[in-house]
């Protein structure tokens, strides 16, 4: 279960002497999987050999689950697995070595950072990049930053690492001079870029030959499109009306399955209408293929082969989830469609053919961090093709000249980085600027607008320097009939943002809720 060990500990020194010394420090490990988890486990080591306590995060249950036999396997009953599927006897249990004070390391999901372990010495947070680490639900929070405050109140050393780092995370750790560069991946070879400008075909002619020579040889391939449904949108024909949910603001998607428009958003569903309800015309499919169009695409171009899809939808059905993966595992299953929920599920093995369909559609969301995630989202899909000299990829997608497409394309982190950087230097974006996201509901609308300048009023008054954009509808404005109203604030320095929110949030009421989020990685 664990990695070979790391091939110059030397460059752990100024680790392992702030963990030696009992002082805080934070740290960045820029490397391969393999290289940072022999390094991560280099210092578990010593640090658990010298008496002291660590806290080992991961955004995801599955490497949670992977490494915990290996962690029990040398360190016994004084090591504690905690995450969210485990049973009530187990968490019992975990709790019991606890509150023994036994308890030499704890690893887990991001609400193993509130446990109780005592002082701790080192915590480790693998794969920061991970958007996993972030909960937007109440109660909201950022376990990254939790893990950086929780280090400093502690007086321990906190090692973040990740191959794909955030351009925030990367930037601050380079500015303070605690950036570690280990072994990084090499380049990668055999992905194709196929430059694929219309929805129609949905598998380009290049991806379908890779296919069915693929198949030929008995392999299995993934493909991979983060739309579920049928259609992302019907459109009348005439006007152009789009049927949208009642309870949000939002166009209904068409699945053809169930043949009901359904909203990803509440779960609402209502049957499809072939006239317009407007004006009567005919109601036609506009745009945007989803996974069911694809899996019905490769059963008319592969009809003898069976064809598995593994999003939203499928996974959420009791029983449904674990036997796709079971069959797809066993090989009953050729060719698996699935969309980015497919990425954090365990056991799925590597296979010699992975497609890729329409990237760029992620490119297009208001987020200043749209090319991050892009990025992230390639190079993640691209990480279930074999390690094999002959195993292929197929990135089809109207833009692949774009940085972030083209650079996750060629497993090149540095290139990336170094155009998104510039972009965001340009724009005043962060790491060069300090921003959060305040995003107030409430079921009446005129309440919630007197609210929203009534906040914006204070934001101004209590923060001089502060840049208040908003307010504004949220991109989507209403859901399960709550509306929602956004500010964003950006500011030279956090604390400028941190007076506004501590002066102004708690002098304002609503029934609903106030919900608030920084730009990722921000020590200062």
């Amino acid at each position: 279960v664990f990695p070979e060990p790391l091939r110059d500990a030397g460059v752990l020194e100024p680790v392992e002497r702030r963990i030696a010394g009992g002082r805080f420090g934070s740290f960045y490990l820029f490397g391969s999987a393999s290289s940072r988890r022999a390094a991560f486990q280099s210092l578990v080591r010593r640090t658990v050999g010298a008496g002291g306590r660590v806290l080992y995060l991961f955004p995801e249950v599955a490497p949670t689950e992977e490494l915990a036999v290996g962690f029990k396997g040398a360190y016994g009953r004084t090591a504690v697995v905690f995450h969210g599927r485990m049973t009530e006897n187990q968490k019992e249990e975990a709790w019991r070595v606890l509150k023994s004070g036994r308890a030499a390391l704890v690893a887990g999901t991001r609400s193993a950072l509130f446990l109780e372990t005592g002082p701790l010495r080192l915590i480790v947070v693998d794969d920061e990049q991970e958007e996993s680490y972030f909960q937007a639900e109440s109660p909201s929070y950022d376990a990254r930053r939790g893990a950086w405050l929780r280090a400093k109140s502690e007086g321990a050393v906190v090692v973040f690492g990740s191959s794909r780092p955030t351009v925030e995370a990367f930037t601050e750790a380079r500015r303070q001079g605690t950036l570690i560069e280990l072994e990084t991946e090499p380049p990668r070879a055999g992905v194709t870029l196929v430059d694929h400008p219309r929805e129609i075909p949905l598998v380009s002619r290049d991806l379908e030959r890779k296919l069915r020579a693929n198949l030929e040889k008995g392999e299995a391939a993934i493909l991979f499109l983060n739309r579920r449904g049928y259609a992302s949108q019907l459109a009348c024909s005439s006007c152009g009306r789009v049927p949208r949910c009642p309870r949000c603001d939002i166009p209904l998607v068409f699945h053809k399955a169930e043949y009901r428009l359904v909203c990803h958003y509440c779960g609402h569903s209502e049957d499809v209408r072939k006239a317009c309800a407007g004006c009567g015309g005919e109601v036609v499919l506009k745009r945007g293929a989803g996974t069911q169009a694809v899996e019905e695409e490769l059963g008319r171009l592969f009809p003898k082969v069976r064809v598995g899809r593994f999003d939203a939808d499928t996974a959420g059905r009791p029983g449904e989830r674990e036997t796709l993966l079971a069959d797809f595992i066993k090989g009953r299953i050729p060719l698996l469609v699935g969309t980015q929920l497919l990425v954090h599920q365990p056991g799925v093995p590597r296979v010699k053919l992975v497609g890729i369909l329409q990237p760029e559609s992620l490119l297009g969301f208001s987020d200043y961090r749209a090319g991050q995630k892009t990025f992230e989202a390639v190079a993640a899909m691209l990480d279930f093709r074999r390690d094999e000299p002959d195993a292929e990829a197929v990135i089809q997608t109207a833009a692949p000249a774009h940085f972030s497409i083209a650079a996750a394309a060629a497993g090149d982190y540095r290139a990336f980085y170094d155009r998104e950087v510039e972009f965001r230097r340009v724009l005043d974006y962060p790491p060069f600027t300090a921003l959060a996201e305040v995003l107030i509901q409430g079921r009446d609308v005129r309440t919630l607008g007197a609210k929203s300048r009534e906040l914006r009023a204070l934001f101004q008054k209590r923060a001089p320097g502060l840049e208040v954009l908003g307010p504004a509808f949220a991109s989507v404005a209403r859901v399960r009939d709550v509306s929602r109203v956004q500010f964003i604030l950006k500011a030279a320095e956090r604390e400028t943002i941190d007076r506004a929110l501590r002066e102004s949030l708690p002098k304002i009421r609503l029934k609903k809720s106030i919900v608030f989020s920084y730009s990722p990685f921000r020590e200062a």
